[in-house]
């Protein structure tokens, strides 16, 4: 018997806005070029204004060469940034305040 699938919960964030700020994409030339990518995820978040609700995330992606040493047939990046308002109804003790330098985190995959 199949379980029916759950009705989606909305969204506390709602997003404002968003842009590309950069896109780069590389091929290489050299033949012996590896189809593998690693990449690297680097997301920085921080309050906007004097409200609590309004948020800034960027978002950045790096791909290349696996750390062996051998070229990649692709490299670049990709980064893009976007602003969230978080729904007021929200709990308040979920939301927590960020300093307006921003926190930031990275990934490596």
């Amino acid at each position: 018997m199949k379980t029916p699938p759950q009705p989606l919960s909305a969204s506390p964030l709602q997003i404002e806005k968003h842009e590309f700020l950069d896109i780069e994409v590389h091929a290489s030339d050299s033949k012996d070029a590896h189809p593998s990518l690693q990449l690297e995820i680097n997301r920085r978040f921080c309050q906007l204004d004097t409200t609590p609700l309004r948020w800034q995330v960027e978002l950045t992606v790096s791909f290349g060469a696996e750390s062996d040493g051998k070229p990649s047939v692709y490299s670049g990046l990709l980064r893009v940034t976007g602003h969230f308002l978080v729904h007021e109804k929200y709990p308040k003790q979920k939301i927590k305040p960020q300093p307006p330098q921003a926190a930031e985190q990275a990934t490596k995959k």
